[in-house]
This record gives C-alpha cells, sequence and structure tokens, in this order.
C-alpha cells in the first residue's frame, strides 16, 4: 500500500505541489493524492517543439500553491508533499543560468530555495500551523561537483550524492527525541517513521524501517544502473554498514568513512576479508529482491522534455562481454555530458565534433551516436541525422532511441510507412 493512501486511510487530506515534469502525474504518481498539482501534462500535447513545453517551475510557485491548499485544509489533519527542483540544471536564476553543474550557480540556487522555504515557514508560523505539524525537509541526491572527478550525479554513488539532508521539526509536545541520530538511515524509512510517530502500524510491504529510537541501526544499499543502462558498462552497488561502506564494481571499493569521510582511500587490499564479507551480504540481498521492471506509456511522449533536464530515458544497449569499471570511462562519460550540453544550448556544431568524437574512439557508445545524430538534425543536416541512428542499429538492432528518433523523423514528415517500420506502437501507426 502507498503510504499517501495509507494516512488517506486514517483520515488525513492528502496533496502533493510538483516543481518539474519528472514526477508528473502521467506517471501514477498521484495514486493516493486528494490533490495532486503537476501543472505540466496539458503542455506536453500536440506541439511543434518538445523543447518549449513547461518542464518545471520555481520553488515560490510551488510554496504559493501549496500555502494556498494548507490555508484551506488547516483545520483537519492533513499531509502536504512539496518538491523543489531548483537546485538541478539547468540553473534558471538569471545571474547564474546555464546547464553545467558548478558551485556558484548551487548555492544561488540553494539560497533561494531556502528563501521560499523560509516564507513557507513564515506562513505556517502565522497561521498557526508550525507547532502543530510534524515537517520533513530532505533531498534526494547531492551534486558532486567535481568531487572524484564527477561534475554532476546519478553516475558515481560516492558520499557527495549520495549522503543527504534529512531534518524534522516536531510539534509542539512531542516527546524530547535526541537532536541528531547517528545511526544510518535511507530515504526509504522516512515513510515508516512518520507512520511510527502518528502511531500508524506501517504496512508489512514497506522494507524501510522508523529512524525513531528503539529501532537500532541497518545497513544501506545504494546503487547507480546508469552507466550500465546507458553505455554497457558496469553498474554500481553499494552497502554501508558501522563505518564501511562497500561499493561492488569490476574494480571493487572499501571506504572507513569513521577515518575517511571523503572516500579517498580504498582500503579494499588491506581490509579483504570485510569486503568479502558485504559482497556476500549484496548478493544476497540482489536474490532476495529481484528486479521489477514496468514499462510506463507515457514515458517516450515526455521522452526529449525529461532529456532536456539530464534524465536518460533510452533503452538498454546489449551486453558485450566483460562491462568496463565506471571509474575507467569517466573521462568518456562527462565528455558525453559535455557535448549534451552543447546540444541543448543549441551549440549544434560544437555539439557534432564533440559527439562525434566521442562515437570515432568508442563505435559501442550508442548515446553519444544518437546524440550526434540529434544534433546534425537540429543543425539542419538530415542525411547526417539518418545515417547517425542507422549506425546505432546497425551496432545493435535492438536500441531503442535510435529506432525512436529515426521513426519521430519520419513521422514529421508524414512519411508513415518508414515511422512505422521504427515505432509501430505510435498513434499514426
Amino acid at each position: 500500500m502507498l503510504f499517501r493512501s495509507v494516512l488517506r486511510a486514517n483520515g488525513y487530506r492528502t496533496a502533493a505541489f510538483v516543481g518539474s515534469i519528472i514526477l508528473d502525474r502521467r506517471y501514477g504518481l498521484d495514486q493516493g493524492f486528494d490533490e495532486y498539482d503537476s501543472p505540466f501534462a496539458a503542455s506536453m500535447g500536440g506541439g511543434t517543439n518538445p523543447y518549449s513545453v513547461r518542464i518545471r517551475r520555481d520553488a515560490a510557485l510551488v510554496v504559493r500553491a501549496a500555502r494556498q491548499w494548507v490555508e484551506e485544509n488547516r483545520g483537519q489533519p492533513f499531509f502536504a508533499f512539496l518538491h523543489f527542483y531548483d537546485l538541478h540544471t539547468p540553473y534558471t536564476l538569471p545571474s547564474v543560468a546555464g546547464l553545467t553543474p558548478n558551485a556558484a550557480g548551487y548555492d544561488a540556487e540553494l539560497a533561494h530555495v531556502d528563501e521560499q522555504v523560509g516564507r513557507l515557514h513564515d506562513a505556517l508560523v502565522r497561521d498557526g500551523v508550525w507547532d502543530r505539524a510534524l515537517v520533513i525537509l530532505l533531498a534526494d541526491h547531492g551534486e558532486s561537483l567535481g568531487d572524484h572527478g564527477e561534475t554532476s550525479h546519478g553516475y558515481f554513488i560516492y558520499e557527495s550524492t549520495m549522503h543527504v539532508p534529512l531534518l524534522l521539526h516536531w510539534p509542539a509536545g512531542a516527546p524530547l527525541f535526541p537532536p541528531k541520530v547517528t545511526n544510518h538511515g535511507a530515504l526509504m524509512d522516512v515513510a515508516p517513521t512518520i507512520l511510527d510517530f502518528l502511531h500508524i502500524a506501517a504496512p508489512k510491504t514497506f522494507h524501510g524501517v522508523s529512524l525513531l529510537p528503539g529501532h537500532g541501526g541497518r545497513t544501506i544499499y545504494g546503487e547507480s544502473v546508469y552507466p550500465r543502462d546507458n553505455f554497457g558498462w558496469a553498474a554500481l552497488r553499494s552497502l554501508q554498514s558501522d563505518s564501511y561502506k562497500y561499493i561492488s564494481a569490476p574494480k571493487p571499493e572499501l571506504y572507513d568513512l569513521a577515518s575517511d569521510p571523503g572516500e579517498r582511500t580504498n582500503v579494499v587490499a588491506a581490509h579483504s576479508d570485510v569486503a568479502r564479507a558485504m559482497q556476500t551480504r549484496l548478493d544476497e540481498l540482489l536474490a532476495r529482491y529481484k528486479l521489477r521492471t514496468s514499462a510506463a506509456a507515457e514515458v517516450a511522449s515526455a521522452r526529449d522534455a525529461l532529456k532536456s533536464l539530464g534524465y536518460a530515458t533510452g533503452g538498454k544497449q546489449a551486453a558485450r562481454g566483460a562491462p568496463a569499471d565506471p571509474k575507467d570511462k569517466l573521462a568518456e562519460s562527462e565528455a558525453y555530458e559535455r557535448g549534451l550540453t552543447l546540444l541543448y544550448t543549441a551549440r549544434y556544431e560544437e555539439a557534432i565534433a564533440t559527439l562525434g568524437k566521442i562515437a570515432r574512439q568508442d563505435p559501442q557508445n550508442l548515446p553519444a551516436v544518437c546524440a550526434e545524430g540529434e544534433a546534425y538534425l537540429r543543425a539542419g543536416k538530415p542525411v547526417e541525422a539518418r545515417a547517425a541512428w542507422q549506425q546505432a542499429l546497425q551496432r545493435d538492432p535492438n536500441y531503442r532511441p535510435a529506432a525512436e528518433s529515426l521513426g519521430a523523423y519520419w513521422l514529421a514528415q508524414r512519411d508513415y510507412d518508414k515511422a512505422c517500420a521504427y515505432i509501430p506502437a505510435a498513434p499514426a501507426c
């Protein structure tokens, strides 16, 4: 059962106020909410330029919508979820606008969100809600900003992106909890913590545990499948227990976070017994929870908008031998990200040069080949674009992004016979 459905079943009004299209209702995320404020779906239909649609909104607009709803519902128990996207690239503040993550832009956007959260706090105080509310502030991930060589996030699973803030404000009269909890916790533990505080039984389907005192520590799992799903390289998976953090990769890593919080010294050789034991626990965990995948029908329609936000929505590449360690492919990944930045800032010739160089050096980097084709198309060179996408399909006939690009091209030309050969599920087919 979904967390918001549990609250709703226990008499709570529920609402969400979403800051970007990545949490749009089209993905089924509105289940269990009385109100799901996600003003993106209508803007995605029928436009000739998918990159001009509304794909995000400022934190000030999220707070304004939430304040109105809270004002209307403050006389009854309620749960409100506010989602801010401002800290993500592309940064939108005029002074720091841009697609490339950097410390100046990140800090500026952080200050902006902090100001908006402050306005929400002040409004809740004025309305008499703050002292009666359990308020939680958390993040889904951090930003590397160059740590371990990663500019953005999602590629590696070091603490720069995996260690996130979790702050809780207790309502007046709540039990006196410790000011800081030192046990390991995960985002999946937030919902059980809320239900524990409210004395509502958590569904048995929940895998998280309450972070309130009396539940002990736990082992934390983390992963990045982005290198595998996009490039055919190895996935990264981690376990954190006590002070040790183990990263499973072709070249495994082990860090003692108590003495090395920046993960600078890999101690896997000196503590091979610890590494072996954690790899065994990781294998058992993966065997216990089989991966279940589902295809969202609306993902394809929002693909271009998601890609412009830095979210890959393509298909997996075919396996081709032992996968490379992402650490050994960092330079190539960073070059690919630079190529995408050039593409989405309309610097098409530079994008073609950057992405083409990657494709020549690593012909199996199909995302680079496809992005090169997209750059050709936007530069007014459709013949070269089609050639790039055909090249990707020759290397992997099942590579969906290349087929979708070709199908979309022929749909735009109203050549439905050719289009439907590539995307037979398209409405026109």
